[in-house]
């Protein structure tokens, strides 16, 4: 049986809210499938995610989210846990039936929790407290409360509405992995229709980059198509489609479509995001040699471009890709590298 890394949440149902409880679990199930989770499980109170052994960062992000600024009598408890799962069936999409010992210990995990804490199994723990430390997370108190690092907190998401989407969108994930999908600031030359035009062309970037990091398919495709009707860009909008076909379970598809924004970009900082996100790719299709060629050489282009925040992306995902092959050491370094970055 495959070893996977799960995250449950159980919520509270109000007497008279249930609909209200639903909406958010749907809306938190959303934003796991953009962490690249898999629903695993679903019960009247708790529902659970898996991932693969090297998402450690992801699943710990997901579960952090538990701690979100609504009312905190209305927060979700989670719990998160390690160990080998069996596939019961197969939901389609990014959702499949499983069962194993690493579920059972999430789940009383998530029911002892309070509201808007995460509680991490032991044995979990005890294996891999310090690449979760190492990442930035914290551990708390004798019953091991997981909490986020204050590098992970991010701006709120632009309040503009979208047509036919929801009218604001959660902040962004992680910034070694929103980094990529951002638009740079070399991003071709100005355009010549108007400086509206081109504030307006930012806007909706920058809302596209938040809908795709939180996984709402719906209002990207209306956004990327508005991208590529203004012309604006466009080295952005390609990357997106990238990740989304990814996402959609077209992997050839996403590995060719961001491979050719590689070649399409000339400029080092255009070069180091669109190398970083190919890197992100392969990493997700299991290609961690060449994720890490990719990631060197996003990382070269970045520093060519005296590009910090860039450098410090490749730098932390070159970080993660070493601690999910088990090079705890190099993974150290570059953690160590990105620090110094950041400084």
């Amino acid at each position: 049986m495959p070893d996977r890394i799960v995250v449950s949440f159980r919520g509270i149902v109000p007497p008279g809210g249930g609909a209200l409880y639903l909406e958010r679990a749907l809306a938190l199930k959303q934003r796991a499938e953009a962490h690249g989770a898999t629903l695993c499980a679903w019960s009247a109170l708790t529902f659970s995610f898996d991932f693969d052994p090297d998402e450690l960062e992801e699943a710990a992000s997901l579960a952090a989210l538990a701690q979100e600024s609504i009312p905190e009598d209305e927060r979700f408890g989670a719990g998160i846990a390690a160990g080998e799962m069996r596939v019961l069936g197969d939901g389609g999409g990014m959702a499949k039936l499983g069962w194993g010992a690493p579920l059972v210990a999430a789940a009383l995990l998530a029911r002892d929790a309070r509201a808007g804490e995460v509680l991490i199994d032991s044995e979990l723990m005890d294996k891999r407290g310090a690449e979760l430390l190492g990442l930035g997370f914290r551990i708390s108190g004798e019953r091991r409360q997981l909490l986020p690092a204050a590098r992970h907190s991010l701006p709120p998401p632009l309040p503009v509405r979208v047509e036919a989407s929801p009218a604001s969108l959660p902040p962004p994930r992680l910034l070694q992995q929103s980094y990529p999908f951002g638009p740079s600031s070399t991003n071709g030359p100005p355009s010549t229709r108007g400086s509206s035009i081109s504030d307006a062309g930012d806007q909706t970037a920058e809302l596209a980059r938040q809908a795709l990091l939180q996984g709402n398919m719906a209002a990207l495709d209306l956004l990327l198509e508005k991208l590529r009707v203004t012309g604006e860009h466009g080295d952005l909008a390609e990357r997106m489609a990238g990740l989304v076909a990814l996402r959609r379970g077209a992997t050839a598809e996403a590995l060719r479509r961001l491979r050719d924004a590689t070649e399409s970009v000339k400029e080092p900082a255009q070069q180091a995001r669109a190398r970083l996100a190919y890197a992100v790719a392969l990493s997700a299709s299991g290609r961690t040699e060449g994720a890490l060629l990719e990631a060197l050489e996003a990382l070269s282009r970045a520093r060519a471009a005296a590009d910090a925040p860039g450098a410090r992306a490749c730098a932390l995902f070159l970080a993660r890709l070493s601690a999910g092959a088990g090079h705890g050491a190099a993974a150290s370094t570059w953690f160590k590298i990105a620090q110094g970055t950041a400084a």
